[in-house]
């Protein structure tokens, strides 16, 4: 019995983090590293991110040369440091606002939305709701991001198509049938 248990619990973890930097991938959703995506069966960083360790950090856009840290810390903040002649953010950092400011992934506890980052192309699909970090609407968690919720999608396509006379009503004769409208929408979600 503890032995299926183990088996279920690591092929549940290597699914849901994907291949990690540098690992082999067929498409770009099993590259489980933030900001990278696959390129000729490798995970790689994304532009406008270079390889740190075993994760990408962010370059300042536009570009910022360097010769040491400090010139990236002048412009970037404290959390700004040189690689490669470049300024980039510090590990779990992001750029936002000309500045390198602390990530914030989903479920951690967040005062902004800029905090809250899932990876550079989920930045419009994350929100600061409530004090903590989670996907907007329309959106759910899929391996530490936010992807389109497909059954968001599926109610709003399933709804019944109203009568084209509903639609053509003159203002003053809408306002009477507007609960009617919301009642059949909301019948229809449940």
């Amino acid at each position: 019995m503890l032995i299926e248990y183990l088996i279920i619990l690591t092929f549940t973890f290597s699914t849901a983090s994907g291949s990690g930097l540098h690992g082999p991938c067929e498409g770009n959703e099993q590259c489980g590293t933030l900001d990278t995506y696959c390129k000729n069966g490798i995970c790689v960083c994304k532009d406008d991110f270079v390889v740190f360790y075993d994760h990408c950090v962010q370059l300042a856009t536009p570009h910022i040369q360097c010769m040491h840290k400090s010139n990236c810390i002048a412009i970037l903040g404290q959390k700004g440091f040189c690689k490669s002649h470049k300024c980039v953010c510090k590990s779990f950092h992001h750029f936002y606002n000309n500045q390198c400011i602390k990530s914030k992934g989903l479920d951690e506890q967040c005062d902004n939305d800029h905090q809250c980052y899932c990876g550079q192309d989920c930045n419009d699909k994350i929100e600061c709701a409530k004090g903590i970090c989670a996907c907007k609407y329309g959106f759910k968690v899929y391996r530490r991001r936010c992807i389109p919720d497909g059954n968001v999608t599926n109610v709003i396509s399933s709804l019944p198509s109203l009568p084209s006379s509903i639609c053509n009503l003159k203002p003053d004769s809408t306002s009477r049938l507007l609960p009617m409208i919301f009642f059949i929408i909301k019948f229809w979600h449940l």
